[in-house]
């Protein structure tokens, strides 16, 4: 009687450690999934900053460079300078949310796979001790 209840409690266990580790394991993969949508994406901000970047700078030097040439054409280049100056800042913060957020993902993904190694260890044990 004592064996048969000592059996039960244990594949019970084990049945619970099977699906807490099928759980973080699914787990793992959609975290890995989102820090490789996360790069694309930041990878595809960067892309349209750059495009953003690349109109910019032949309108920048088609403009005279001589001073007092045309109000116009000094306020316009002014406008442009800024207006780079706003895309590379915005470039430096994408990279670095990019950074940020993958290097959070990656930290939550090592906490998984501590949780995932610390159940299938304890599922093996469990396995080990119905052999004896």
């Amino acid at each position: 009687m004592e064996k048969q209840s000592r059996d039960h409690l244990s594949k019970l266990l084990e049945k619970i450690l099977s699906e807490e580790s099928d759980l973080i394991a699914r787990w793992i993969e959609e975290i890995k999934n989102e820090i490789e949508r996360r790069k694309k994406l930041g990878n595809l901000l960067l892309e349209q900053i750059e495009l953003d970047k690349e109109r910019i700078y032949p309108e920048l030097y088609r403009i005279p460079w001589e001073t007092g040439y045309k109000g116009s054409a000094d306020e316009r280049k002014t406008q442009l300078e800024s207006e780079l100056l706003r895309l590379h800042k915005e470039e430096r913060e994408q990279k670095w949310r990019t950074w940020r957020n993958t290097t959070d993902l990656k930290r939550e993904l090592m906490r998984l796979l501590i949780e995932y190694k610390r159940s299938t260890r304890i599922k093996k044990i469990i396995g080990d001790e119905d052999g004896d």
